[in-house]
């Protein structure tokens, strides 16, 4: 199945199964923009929306997405990057990792003062993007986010990536 945060009309869920042909199974409204993106995993799909959190939904039947809850995010909501069941919320002023082992109820595990404009986890470090350049946190331990390196880039960074020993931000 394709996931798509369809911005201004929530979010949409379509088969793919047959790729010439792709059908919409649902589209589901959503009381906020979906700007920091969608996640599925284990049959639940995580909304981050823009401004009210993350809204949670049972996909078992994908036609029919069935609202769960929503988890209220401080901060305005630009993205996230998840693995497995955590979910790490960029906002205005943190990332603020959730761990989803419970779908119906996220536990915020910890967070990390930044404004995060991209992510991702690597080999127990955790790479961000931010407004002030890259910043490098352990996340080995999800209830201590720790800064373990930084980089002045001039300029607004807004994504990163690493390759071996390399990041390119």
């Amino acid at each position: 199945h394709l996931y798509l945060a369809a911005y201004f009309s929530g979010f949409e869920i379509w088969d793919l199964s047959y790729i010439a042909n792709p059908v919409r199974l649902s589209r589901t409204p959503t009381d906020a923009l979906p700007r920091g993106g969608i996640y599925a995993y284990a049959g639940y799909l995580y909304v981050i929306t823009y401004s009210s959190g993350m809204n949670i939904y049972n996909i078992a039947d994908p036609a029919h997405p069935e609202y769960i809850s929503t988890t209220s995010v401080t901060g305005n909501c630009g993205g996230y990057y998840a693995e497995d069941n955590f979910i790490y919320v960029l906002t205005s002023n943190a990332i603020r990792l959730y761990d989803i082992a419970n779908p119906t109820a996220p536990i915020l595990r910890d967070s990390y003062p930044c404004s995060a404009r991209g992510m991702l986890v690597n080999d127990g470090k955790g790479y961000i993007a931010d407004q002030d350049g890259l910043k490098i946190i352990d996340v080995t331990n999800p209830d201590d986010l720790t800064l373990i390196g930084s980089l002045s880039i001039p300029g607004a960074c807004y994504d990163v990536a690493v390759i071996g020993d390399f990041a390119y931000v």
